[in-house]
């Protein structure tokens, strides 16, 4: 009940002009003190220990992999071999061309590696391997080709 009350009440927090993602973090850790005081109904000070326990950790990290696997699969269910699944529709698109070469499998071949599903890592370089190919005479972006692709496949 607690986990619900802090939730409903952290706000986006506020950009600053330092590092984003230092700024970020900062703001959501000073969001979440604020929403658990409030939600206590008090003023006591809450540690980092408190809110981050290996307990909470380790229930975010499993929240974080169903989220992943619930995406990737609704991906390989409605728009593989396409780059992109679009939510809405629940249809695949091409970003580069009319061809394509399953962006979003190759950007999620870290994710794999980081979340320790060596299993779906496998399988996804092995689908790569054997559908996708890079020989398409499209206009690219050269920043999602370097971030998503280049950086999937040098994992």
């Amino acid at each position: 009940e607690l986990r619900k009350r802090i939730l409903e009440l952290v706000q986006r927090p506020s950009q600053r002009d330092s590092d984003p993602a230092v700024a970020y973090t900062s703001n959501y850790t000073d969001s979440i003190r604020t929403a658990t005081r409030a939600a206590r109904g008090n003023e006591e000070s809450i540690s980092r220990q408190e809110l981050f326990n290996d307990d909470t950790l380790l229930a975010l990290r499993e929240e974080v992999r169903e989220m992943f696997n619930f995406a990737f699969g609704k991906y390989v269910t409605h728009a593989l071999p396409y780059d992109e699944l679009k939510p809405l529709s629940c249809t695949g698109k091409n970003v580069f061309g009319p061809r394509g070469y399953s962006l979003t499998l190759i950007d999620a071949l870290d994710t794999f590696v980081v979340l320790g599903n060596i299993s779906g890592f496998d399988w996804a370089v092995r689908r790569v391997l054997r559908d996708v190919s890079f020989d398409i005479d499209a206009n690219v972006s050269v920043f999602e080709t370097n971030i998503r692709a280049l950086g999937g496949l040098l994992s």
